[in-house]
């Protein structure tokens, strides 16, 4: 049982408590008589999210590598007081000893007995009281006359009304110094209950508590507060004492407040307001007048679970109309946006830093809930922009966005966060309010009660959603937009065209009485578009002529792929009101400027035009006529739907990437010369949040791993050697923010300590000494170190180096080979140099002349000269004495990285582009020497007049290679567009392509020149292609589910047919030799065998997966499919029955799969990484070949079967020798 052991002072003692330093390892230390009496400590380690902390010992002799056991603690001034260890007391006299003992046993005995979960303040689970007594600093200072102009503020912050305090609170008025806000919050504090009738407690309530609840025990044992749940203490700037004192006040609140059953952010709420109270009793008082706060129209906070969620969906709302993008990107990739949301208030109270809670905290004491919710829908609107650019990586978006906001600092400053909030359009608090009340309901007839504790509130699920027009993932979307009270219900069908009259009069007899409704329509053009209707349609009766009804909740939507249709366009309330209309002859949606959306009596067509109501163009092409309808009812919102009965997927399903493993990888060999021959390789990764990253190191020579060192949370950022190949020190990243130190030999880690102090950001490099294996510098965001390592106690010490009024951010350092100085390359585009023996600034360069996007790599020639790479691809060579540029060479994108060959004469430079160049120190030219894709390769394809000649794909480009080069042959670029499939055409005279924007290109192979562009060969773009063996057809598969066959003329082309059968994204296409038939893989687990002539299908199988590749036996009476089931299927061309099943991988899908010409074997490759040949009769695996590092898309075996050639989502491009020889 989880307890709470608190030992409890005088008030006295509490106002008293002596300053002390923060850490986050402790272990008790031997006793010793400092004149008082003297007791000891001990904690466990909690989150680094939220504990800053010194440079402390990390690890002991006894615990090497191990982070969860204590170690030393420094001894504390003679003034300080600790908490008794219960199992090493000394020097109490019999009678303490006695009722301790009895007071222990009562405690035990209670927590058997009870069920209740607890929480321990006490040695036992390293929560604890320390009774302090010591001088508080500063109390005999008049502070007013040591800083004047302070005490003016302060007098301006009084004389000033709440509307002037609004202004100066946003602007940061009372920031600085520290005690000048402290009073400023106190003085608001003391002001906000001045206009409500509420009884609030006082000081004296709280010493009455404390005196109740922990008496003048030293150990007392807690029920843990109810309302906490699982809730972490943030401890921001707190030391220890006050960490203690946050726990103290929770307890209390939780006993004064008995109705208070879930409140999230009190912990971090109370830990804030400490930071500025004068003792506990205040920063209680400071709290509980927060709590009891009545006002319905500005609130503080929510104390139970109901007000808690329907805050939540209140904020779900907003985001709804402020942030679509991100919601629809949530909601199309099936993850739980109720979930998401939930997190919203701890965004700010758990998860932003320090300095941007405080300012945060400034607005909200003077505006309560409403600017809470105005910075959240900024953070969003800023991690929107973060994560559009890495969606494909994002596995999971809550735990994304969490760590989005604690890297804040990244992307803005507190003063930008709060000018970017207050900018964001905001409904009055009258609006929030009803608002907020409105989802209370809905939750309440959810069954959640004000009486109840946390209960899963679960979004609808579209598992099991049937539908003749849309998809579940096309639904789910739909329901993303509406609002988030009606969003808890299922939609139940309530009008059909196949079931009901067609007309507008059984349309409204049918939906009359149930309110809201979501109305979706697909024409026979098979679009698919619709309307949420916030007010019932009854409405319509109260007005004899056509009269308009409704609320701005109103709006329309399309699922074309038209950019401007398909998010939905909201009214804007305050602009315009003619949202609904209806009588016998039409129902209309908007109407100023235009008809959104028009339909007539009977049903059958309509039409839609540009409309200023909702600010959106038409959703159809003018007029259209609709196949047939549909209607949902909500079962307690009464939703109403009207659809079409046949549609295929009409939006892009986005999948989560995957993380790859090694990050960052430094060779170095056994002497000071920087050979490439080294003996040790090390490299670190990169894993999910709360769990641990290793460092490896590798045996050069023996191709094995050497040691696994695991200790690092979630990244390791940097790696560097010592150099005698004796240490590696290896740094943590954001999250982990560590330094350790590792024994080579022994494989164990010797020491660690955090890498930056607290007033500095996280810190990015670290580099060895050349000359001194204790030695190191680590450097980053306003942090300069170097490092001593004490091998004989076990500890790493750091020094400041002072930069002066310099404040920059290094990304890269270098030291000179007499370790005299260190060089760093900052984001700010120059270059500093540091003593390292006494820690001082020596200069900075260039001053005139940046480097754009900053310095990324740096290295040191024997000559003295510096080899400079920027962002933005500037590579230098400049003088080490005044940074003057000697030679300049402008490369293809940022350089990352610079190796030095041989004594230096020449040297190799990596870029972002995935391509490494050789220069030579005489000329300083570039020649680039290896090339490759920088992102995802979606698609390889072998030429077959030459087995040595292949093409892959990928962003932005299609190359060419040969076998025998690293380097392309031809690059051919789309800008901004992804080529998802690729074919040769058998006479070798053209590459035909398949693109994400719906056309279809055909290139020379010879020049890279356009020969043929198709537009618009499919709606959501051509995602898999192939060309027949006559060269004059290409059949496409697109991501709407259709398959189209096109023939080539000498100067155009045309469409011969269009099949509609797949109902998701065809992912592969394979054709027969007599180009008279084909067979399609499809998303939505089918593949389908075509008649290339007649148009039409000629077997279909289906199977319990998303097929992702597919391939025709060289005999062609069998076809062998792969998919996301991870099963290997061979079935029969004839009749579509499944002959064989195999398991083809352990974890994940099978992306690719290919047959050899003699079909005696295939290859297969997928999510697990591993390449694996395949004998086709038996059945089993004769080769595996692990390489890569990322998701095998795509796997191809040559006409000849001597290569097999691999790609992968991390770019990477394989090619193997084929283990099998081909038959004669």
């Amino acid at each position: 049982m989880s307890t709470v052991t608190m030992s409890a002072s005088s008030d006295q003692d509490i106002h008293s408590r002596g300053r002390q330093r923060s850490h986050s390892y402790y272990c008790s230390e031997d006793s010793r008589d400092y004149g008082l009496q003297s007791q000891r400590e001990e904690t466990r380690p909690r989150s680094r999210s939220f504990y800053s902390y010194e440079t402390s010992e990390l690890f002991s002799s006894s615990d090497i590598g191990i982070v969860n056991r204590p170690s030393p603690l420094r001894q504390r001034a003679s003034s300080l007081l600790f908490v008794v260890n219960k199992t090493n007391k000394q020097k109490e006299d019999c009678t303490a000893q006695s009722q301790h003992k009895k007071q222990r046993l009562k405690q035990s005995k209670a927590a058997k007995d009870s069920t209740t979960s607890m929480m321990t303040i006490s040695e036992a689970d390293n929560w604890k009281i320390c009774c302090n007594s010591g001088m508080k600093y500063g109390q005999f200072v008049d502070w007013e006359k040591i800083d004047p102009e302070a005490a003016k503020k302060y007098q301006m912050i009084v004389q000033s009304d709440h509307q002037q305090l609004k202004a100066l609170g946003r602007q940061g008025y009372w920031e600085m110094p520290h005690t000048l806000r402290a009073k400023s919050y106190y003085h608001i504090i003391h002001s906000i209950n001045s206009s409500i009738k509420t009884v609030h407690p006082g000081r004296n309530v709280y010493y009455e508590l404390t005196k109740k609840l922990f008496g003048e025990q030293k150990v007392s044992s807690h029920p843990a507060p109810e309302y906490m749940e699982d809730a972490e203490i943030p401890r921001y700037c707190l030391n220890k004492a006050g960490l203690n004192s946050v726990k103290k006040i929770l307890i209390c609140l939780g006993k004064y407040f008995p109705d208070m059953n879930y409140c999230p952010i009190l912990p971090a709420l109370v830990s804030l307001i400490l930071h500025f109270s004068m003792d506990e009793a205040e920063c209680f008082y400071s709290v509980a007048r927060l709590i009891c706060y009545t006002d319905p129209n500005k609130r503080y906070i929510d104390q139970t679970f109901l007000t808690y969620r329907a805050s939540c969906m209140t904020f779900g709302d907003l985001a709804n109309k402020c942030c679509r993008g991100i919601r629809k990107l949530i909601a199309s990739s099936h993850q739980n946006l109720f979930e998401f949301y939930s997190d919203w208030i701890m965004w700010i109270f758990a998860d932003l830093p320090f300095i941007y809670a405080i300012r945060v905290l400034d607005v909200y004491l003077l505006e309560g809930f409403k600017v809470l919710y105005r910075v959240a829908l900024a953070l969003l609107g800023l991690y929107k922009v973060s994560v559009s650019s890495r969606v494909a990586d994002v596995e999971d978006f809550r735990t994304d966005m969490k760590r989005f906001v604690q890297n804040v600092a990244r992307h803005c400053t507190p003063e930008d966060l709060l000018n970017k909030s207050f900018q964001i359009p905001m409904a009055t608090r009258r609006e929030l309010n009803l608002l907020f009340n409105a989802n209370k309901d809905s939750l309440m007839q959810k069954g959640v009660s004000s009486h109840q504790k946390r209960q899963s509130v679960e979004s609808v699920d579209f598992t099991n959603f049937s539908s003749s027009v849309v998809t579940g993932t096309e639904m789910q979307v739909v329901w993303a937009w509406i609002p988030e009270r009606f969003a808890l219900f299922s939609p139940i069908r309530l009008y059909s065209t196949t079931e009901h009259q067609r007309s507008l009069a059984s349309f409204y007899s049918h939906v009359e009485g149930h309110e809201p409704a979501v109305l979706l329509i697909k024409t026979v053009d098979e679009e698919v578009f619709g309307a949420f209707l916030s007010t019932d349609v009854i409405e319509r009766r109260k007005h004899e002529n056509l009269t308009y009804f409704g609320t701005g909740e109103c709006f329309v939507f399309t699922s074309t792929t038209s950019p401007s249709a398909k998010q939905p366009k909201r009214a804007k309330e305050q602009e315009a009101s003619m949202f609904i209309a209806g009588n016998e002859s039409q129902l209309v949606i908007g109407g100023d400027g235009g008809h959104a959306l028009c339909v007539q009596q009977n049903l059958h067509e309509g039409y839609s035009e540009c409309c200023e109501t909702f600010k959106s163009a038409p959703l159809s092409k003018g007029h259209f006529k609709i196949q047939s309808e549909e209607s949902c009812l909500h079962i307690y919102s009464k939703w109403c739907v009207v659809m079409g009965p046949e549609t295929t997927s009409m939006l892009t399903k986005s999948v989560p990437g995957e993380v790859s493993d090694p990050i960052k990888t430094e060779v170095k060999s056994e002497d000071d010369d920087y050979e490439l021959s080294g003996q040790y390789i090390a490299s670190g990764q990169v894993n999910f949040m709360g769990f641990k990253a290793d460092v490896i190191i590798w045996d050069y020579e023996q191709r094995n791993i050497y040691a696994q060192l695991s200790l690092h949370m979630a990244k390791v950022e940097a790696l560097s050697f010592s150099p005698n190949n004796k240490y590696l020190v290896s740094l943590g990243g954001v999250d982990d923010g560590s330094i350790v130190v590792w024994d080579i030999e022994t494989k164990q880690a010797i020491c660690g300590s955090p890498a930056s102090p607290h007033s500095a950001g996280p810190c990015l490099t670290v580099k060895y000494s050349n000359h001194n294996d204790h030695l190191f510098v680590s450097a980053g965001s306003g942090t300069l170190r170097v490092w001593e390592l004490d091998i004989p106690n076990r500890k790493i010490r750091p020094l400041d180096c002072q930069m002066g009024k310099f404040k920059r951010i290094v990304k890269c350092i270098e030291i000179t080979d007499d370790d005299r100085y260190v060089l760093c390359g900052t984001t700010s585009g120059d270059i500093m140099r540091v003593n390292m023996k006494s820690s001082f600034l020596s200069d900075c360069g260039p001053v005139k002349t940046k480097y754009s996007l900053g310095v990324t790599a740096l290295s040191l020639l024997n000559s003295g000269h510096i080899l400079v790479g920027s962002g933005s691809g500037t590579f230098t060579l400049c003088s080490s004495t005044n940074f003057k540029i000697v030679k300049r060479v402008e490369l293809e994108k940022g350089v990352t990285s610079i190796a030095l060959g041989g004594e230096g004469q020449q040297f190799f430079v990596g870029t972002d582009s995935a391509q490494i160049y050789r220069f030579s120190c005489e000329n300083f030219k570039a020649e680039l020497i290896s090339t490759s894709h920088n992102s995802a390769v979606k698609d390889v394809a072998i030429s077959s007049g030459s087995s040595e000649l292949f093409a892959t794909c990928s962003l932005e480009d299609i190359r060419l290679w040969h076998i025998n080069r690293p380097k392309e042959l031809l690059r051919i670029t789309v800008p901004n567009m992804t080529c998802n499939s690729i074919d040769f055409m058998i006479d070798g005279h053209s590459i035909i392509s398949a693109w994400n924007d719906g056309k279809i290109r055909v290139f020379a192979p010879a020049s890279g020149t356009l020969m043929i562009t198709i537009d618009n060969a499919h709606k959501l773009g051509v995602t898999a292609i192939a060309g027949t063996r006559d060269c004059r057809r290409i059949v496409s598969g697109g991501g709407e589910g259709q398959v189209r066959i096109w023939e080539l003329l000498s100067s155009s082309h045309r469409m011969l047919g269009s099949m509609k059968e797949h109902k998701d994204t065809v992912t592969c296409i394979q054709i027969r030799s007599d180009d008279k038939e084909c067979v399609s893989a499809g998303s939505d687990g089918a593949c389908i065998i075509w008649d290339l002539e007649r148009f039409v299908s000629l077997q279909t199988v289906i199977a319990n997966t998303f097929f992702q590749a597919v391939s025709y036996h060289p005999e062609e009476y069998q076809i062998l499919t792969s998919g996301t089931d991870r099963k290997i299927t061979y079935w029969n061309v004839y009749d579509g029955s499944p002959i064989r099943e195999m398991e083809g991988s352990h974890s994940g899908a099978i992306n690719g799969v290919h047959i050899t010409q003699d079909g005696k074997y295939f290859v297969t490759g997928g999510d697990e990484k591993l390449v694996k040949i395949w004998d086709y009769v038996k059945g089993i695996v004769t080769h595996t070949g692990k390489a890569h590092g990322g998701s095998i898309t795509s796997v191809k075996v040559c006409n000849n079967s001597r290569i097999l050639i691999s790609t992968s989502a991390d770019g990477a491009i394989l090619c193997w020798k084929f283990p099998h020889v081909a038959s004669a």
